[in-house]
């Protein structure tokens, strides 16, 4: 069912019903994050009705009060990663608005940690976090509040991720979100700007692939090619200053300096 067609009435009196219930739990009651977390997700699914940016403020503040909260023992591995996984989706959203940095940094930080935990296990797709944090990492490019060239390479890695010949055909339109991303990344701070070679080996193999992958997709054959350029470009100036660089055996050795003794004779 579409979550934006149900009545925010409807919304309105589950959430009413969830903090009923919350009032009157103790804190340290194991149920009490997993109704933060239900609340969290009743704002989350209004703010998709409504677009009020409180709802989507309020979603973020309870999914965080739940994350640090003590966890049910039964399923604890499953209800933490998922309560993570809705604060990104959160996060991700509202960074999409707002532009803010701080918000960038905390949901790198975030996707970061999910990407290191055994996600497949509970259930959950390794592939629609990966495309999350290239998302996440084009727009700090967008906003040049990090390492512009470490964030491309490490998007084109991750692009490259979603390649495999295994989850290409069921994962074609999170590929295309992220290629979509990274493109966008790269015409945003211009190709200039990417000068170590390693981080354009990594841009180039994955607009390579793309193409190949994605053929009809618009902007990625002209990044592809323009990439190609800049790397032919920035290897050969790379050789022209390495040739010009004198050996140490063709560096002469200053003269010795006479001593006190040997100029008074």
């Amino acid at each position: 069912m579409d979550i934006s067609l149900v009545p925010i009435s409807e919304i309105d009196h589950d959430i009413y019903q969830i903090q009923s219930i919350i009032q009157s739990l103790p804190r340290s009651n194991p149920q009490f994050s997993i109704l933060l977390h239900a609340l969290g997700l009743a704002r989350f699914n209004r703010y998709t009705s409504s677009d009020d940016n409180d709802d989507l403020d309020k979603s973020i503040l309870y999914f965080t009060h739940a994350i640090f909260l003590p966890q049910p023992s039964a399923g604890h591995g499953r209800n933490i990663l998922q309560v993570f996984l809705d604060l990104t989706d959160a996060l991700l959203l509202r960074l999409e608005n707002s532009k803010q940095p701080e918000d960038v940094e905390y949901l790198i930080q975030y996707l970061h940690y999910l990407r290191d935990q055994p996600l497949q296990i509970f259930d959950i797709s390794p592939n629609q976090v990966t495309t999350s944090l290239v998302k996440a990492l084009a727009i700090q490019v967008e906003l040049q509040s990090g390492d512009l060239t470490n964030d491309i390479e490490e998007m084109a890695i991750l692009c490259r991720e979603l390649f495999l010949p295994s989850d290409i055909l069921q994962n074609e339109n999170l590929i295309k979100i992220a290629v979509a991303s990274l493109v966008q990344a790269v015409t945003t701070i211009r190709f200039t700007v990417i000068r170590r070679e390693e981080a354009l080996y990594q841009l180039v193999e994955c607009l390579r692939e793309a193409c190949i992958h994605l053929p009809n997709f618009p902007h990625v054959p002209l990044a592809f090619a323009h990439a190609l350029a800049h790397r032919f470009h920035v290897t050969y100036q790379t050789r022209i200053m390495r040739k010009q660089q004198p050996s140490w055996t063709e560096l002469s050795l200053p003269k010795r300096v006479p001593s006190h003794a040997e100029t008074k004779l």
